[in-house]
C-alpha cells in the first residue's frame, strides 16, 4: 500500500488507476533488443511475468510488489507482444524462488 501513496504523491506516470495512451504503452511497455532474447526458453505465465518485471524495472528502477501495481493496459499490451494470454498472469507466482531468479536475471 505504501507504493500507492508514494505513486499518488509523486504523480507517477504509470499508476495502475490511470489510463495509458498508445505512446506510453509503446514507449514504456514494448520489449526491445536483448529483452526479447531474455524471454527465450520461457513460456506461459513465467514468460509474461518475466516480461512485465523487465519492463517495470526499466521504467521505474524497481520491481513491482505485485500484479496490482502494473496497469491492466500494460499487461494486455505485453501479453500480445509475447503471445501469452493476459489472464495467465494470474498463475505467475509473486513470491518464491521463480520471481527471485527473475529479479537476479533482470539485474544482470
Amino acid at each position: 500500500m505504501r507504493w500507492l501513496v508514494a505513486a499518488v504523491l509523486a504523480g507517477e506516470p504509470d499508476a495502475p488507476w490511470r489510463e495509458l495512451d498508445e505512446d506510453e504503452l509503446i514507449g514504456n511497455w514494448t520489449l526491445v533488443g536483448d529483452e526479447l532474447e531474455q524471454l527465450s526458453g520461457r513460456r506461459g505465465a513465467t514468460k509474461l511475468g518475466f516480461a512485465l518485471l523487465l519492463r517495470f524495472y526499466a521504467v521505474h528502477g524497481r520491481f513491482p510488489s505485485g500484479h496490482s501495481e502494473i496497469p491492466d493496459q500494460a499487461v494486455a499490451h505485453v501479453a500480445r507482444l509475447v503471445d501469452v494470454p493476459a489472464a495467465d498472469l494470474g498463475f505467475y507466482e509473486w513470491d518464491g524462488r521463480t520471481i527471485k531468479a527473475h529479479r537476479i536475471d533482470i539485474r544482470k
